[in-house]
């Protein structure tokens, strides 16, 4: 209270100056002195009661600051905490973009690789028909051959044979 009162006008000085002036007025009979003393009184009251609402009001406002930054405070944690939740967000759907990719890459990789033993299975039965084919064109060819050879034998025998039969007859 007395840190109030040196800040108002007159502070406890103007208040006893007021009451000094009432009573001497009283004493005197001064109804103007009374009446200035009274004013002074009102002066340091209404003085008083302004540190006071004032003082109040800087509370209030100090109060309405904290309250304030207190809110901003948990929009900022709100906002960073959301932040948060996007960036893992976005992390796990590149993780699962990444598994995706690599789960389709594993799957060309074995259909590349399927058909990659497809096709060399499909060489070797080539490869083997190529053979068989070139054993029997081998086989028929020989037997071509023999049936060529009998034939020339078989003429070869026909000539002799009618040579022979020419000689015979007279």
């Amino acid at each position: 209270m007395a840190d109030q009162d040196k800040a108002t006008p007159g502070g406890l000085l103007g208040g006893l100056k007021g009451k000094a002036k009432e009573v001497a007025g009283k004493v005197t009979g001064n109804e103007h002195l009374i009446a200035e003393g009274e004013v002074d009184q009102d002066a340091v009251e209404a003085a008083r009661e302004a540190d006071r609402l004032e003082a109040r009001a800087d509370q209030e406002a100090s109060a309405a600051e904290v309250q304030a930054e207190r809110e901003r405070v948990a929009v900022e944690r709100q906002h960073l905490a959301t932040e948060a939740e996007l960036a893992e967000r976005e992390q796990r759907l590149e993780q699962e973009a990444e598994q995706r990719e690599r789960h389709v890459e594993q799957q060309f990789d074995r259909r590349e690789d399927a058909n990659e033993a497809n096709e060399a299975l499909a060489t070797a039965a080539a490869d083997r028909q190529e053979v068989a084919a070139a054993q029997e064109h081998a086989r028929l060819q020989a037997e071509v051959d023999e049936r060529e050879r009998e034939a020339e034998q078989a003429r070869a025998t026909a000539e002799a044979l009618e040579a022979a039969e020419q000689r015979l007859e007279p």
